[in-house]
């Protein structure tokens, strides 16, 4: 019998083959910090659950100047076969959408990415490698305290300031690493498939993935609730942590 792993791990396969997608061009909004946020699995497009966090940011961050929107990606609900290509045109498109953002603003400029469930494997699997997308050669020279310049060595992603990421029930979360945060210590139904705890460890300074213990996708645990709670849940730990990163 499949087990859910097994199919998501067969449709990752699958995916890490698809053809590069093209990124419609987009005309950012300089002079202020950019958040992306990937949503998950299902979600009507745009910022989904996660525009709880984007507007606790926006409000307690003074004199907000900058924009915010959601990844424009399928999100589609794993069934064996789609999920794998679906999430790595959410990899593709936030590459294109975060070294647009940069060319057109500068180097300097400062962008937060966000991810819940599929969109937290997006986010994740761009930073550490893995859903079959190259993993990051992670050269970072601090433009302050938290904000860290990356570039990579294989083209997918180029000199970019990351100042937060932040992840929320991933199903590739991985128990006890530094970056880890909420209350799981178990790991997710297919745990490393995002990035590995040697590709991610970088980020620690940026990054966070937030799971519940027991939630069915990200600790590989029975309760559909907590991984629908997650943003609910864990909102205002993960404001407390972006908010430093962008003032």
């Amino acid at each position: 019998m499949k087990t859910a792993s097994s199919v998501l791990i067969a449709a990752l396969a699958a995916g890490a083959s698809a053809s590069p997608i093209e990124v419609a061009k987009r005309d950012f909004q300089c002079g202020g910090p950019l958040i992306v946020a990937a949503r998950g699995s299902g979600e009507q497009p745009g910022e989904g659950v996660q525009s709880q966090v984007v507007g606790m940011v926006k409000g307690a961050v003074p004199n907000w100047s900058g924009s915010d929107f959601g990844l424009d990606y399928p999100a589609v609900i794993n069934d064996g076969s789609n999920y794998g290509p679906s999430v790595v045109a959410g990899i593709q498109n936030l590459n294109g959408v975060v070294t647009g953002f940069v060319d057109q603003c500068g180097e300097g400029s400062k962008v937060v990415l966000l991810g819940y469930s599929q969109g937290g494997q997006v986010v994740s699997s761009l930073l550490g490698g893995g859903s079959g997308q190259p993993a990051l050669a992670a050269k970072y020279t601090p433009h302050s305290k938290f904000h860290f310049m990356l570039r990579s060595n294989f083209g997918l992603l180029t000199k970019y300031t990351v100042a937060a990421a932040v992840v929320f029930g991933d199903p590739t979360f991985i128990a006890g690493q530094s970056y880890d945060a909420g209350s799981a210590t178990t790991n997710g139904i297919i745990a490393g498939q995002g990035g590995t705890p040697e590709t991610l460890a970088p980020y620690t300074q940026v990054f966070r993935s937030f799971c519940t213990v027991d939630d069915s996708v990200c600790a590989s645990g029975s309760n559909g609730q907590a991984h629908a709670d997650e943003i609910k849940t864990w909102a205002q730990e993960a404001t407390d942590f972006i908010v430093p990163r962008v003032s």
